[in-house]
Parts: C-alpha cells; structure tokens; sequence
C-alpha cells in the first residue's frame, strides 16, 4: 500500500494578508468559502494550517 500525502503552498496573492484580521476576512470571504467546500473538503479527511507573522 501506498499512502499518497500533499501539502500546497499558495501563491503570495492568495495567501498573504496584511495582519490577522484581514486573514480572518479571507477565510470567511464567498468565494474561498465556495472553492472550499466545493473543490477541497470533499476529498479532504484531515486539515493543518500554519499562520505566521514575518
């Protein structure tokens, strides 16, 4: 058996924000909400995130 394990890193104009807030806005906003749950999640059994500040 073979496990199959992908991490992505998004480009910076799609996963940069300003400050948390704005991070927040983004992760609320229609249209990753809709890529989310329509294109992701369905195939999706876990989820990790890293946010950090430079």
């Amino acid at each position: 058996m073979v496990k199959h394990i992908i991490l992505w890193t998004l480009k910076p104009e799609l996963s940069d924000a300003e400050n948390a807030e704005a991070l927040k806005g983004y992760s609320k906003h229609p249209a990753h909400v809709a890529v989310a749950d329509g294109k992701v999640r369905p195939y999706t059994c876990a989820r990790s995130c890293l946010d950090f500040e430079l």
